[in-house]
């Protein structure tokens, strides 16, 4: 009797390790692919000096909008960017540079002033919600997988977010209160909750680190936002002039969304 009771309790112990083995392995590999991400995003923030590409990007699956793409990263960690796309039948530059950001539509160049005032105050303050949220109720897991698209080999990282539902709350919270309020009118019925990325796939080129595509998914599996990089030439001579505002184009200062939406239809 005490010699089977014995087997019991010594298989017992050994499927235990067992188990805690792989939950330490598990972890690791976590762990390791997470470090794997974060040493891309540096990457691809200091070690890439310049890049342009042709830009896709679409929201809650609507048509793709395609755009040249410009962008050099300065030694004092400023990103300077440029794209050119056609909306609607107008030709469009979206400018990020030292001084602010601009949208040049025809002659007319708007300075969207907004911007720049969320970022010194409204961005901290819809956050703030969130940072007292219990985050550590959350769950992030990470899977890693290798790819071949068009001759490019790529590595995908998939980053999964169990959120807790005071965190869902606060993020959809954080939504709201950035919709400007004339999108509302339209928009009563929404569900803040749909644009909450719950998964992001990043698309990881496998020779040169680049990150050519990032995909999120929300709670519903549904495609929220893609947004990718193709015909991509890194490190190239990008002057910083092409970032600026013409010296000759009257600046029309917009403070906030609503605003810059009237202007357009101008």
């Amino acid at each position: 009797m005490f010699k089977k009771a014995t087997v019991v309790l010594l298989s017992i112990i050994s499927v235990s390790l067992f188990y805690c083995e792989e939950a330490v392995k598990v972890e690791t590999e976590q762990k390791k692919i997470q470090e794997y991400l974060k040493d891309v995003q540096v990457y691809n923030a200091k070690q890439i000096k310049s890049f342009t590409a042709t830009l896709v990007q679409s929201q809650m699956g609507g048509t793709p909008i395609t755009s040249k793409y410009y962008q050099k990263n300065t030694p004092d960690e400023v990103n300077l960017t440029r794209i050119e796309s056609n909306i609607f039948g107008q030709n469009s530059i979206i400018l990020s540079n030292r001084k602010g950001m601009f949208n040049i539509i025809g002659d007319k160049a708007i300075n969207l002033e907004f911007v720049g005032n969320m970022n010194k105050g409204a961005v901290k303050e819809m956050f703030s919600n969130i940072e007292t949220s219990k985050v550590e109720n959350d769950k992030t897991t990470f899977t890693i997988e290798e790819l071949m698209s068009k001759d490019i080999p790529y590595v995908v990282i998939g980053v999964k977010t169990d959120y807790s539902d005071e965190h869902k709350k606060a993020k959809s919270k954080m939504l709201s209160n950035a919709m400007p309020k004339e999108a509302k009118k339209y928009l009563k019925n929404m569900n803040f909750e749909d644009f909450i990325p719950f998964v992001q796939e990043y698309y990881i080129g496998k020779v040169d680190k680049f990150i050519y595509k990032i995909v999120s998914y929300n709670l519903k599996g549904k495609a929220i936002s893609k947004i990718s990089y193709e015909s991509v030439e890194l490190n190239c001579d990008l002057k910083d002039e092409i970032f600026e505002v013409p010296s000759n184009m009257k600046i029309e200062i917009i403070k906030n969304a609503g605003d810059m939406f009237k202007s357009v239809k101008k």
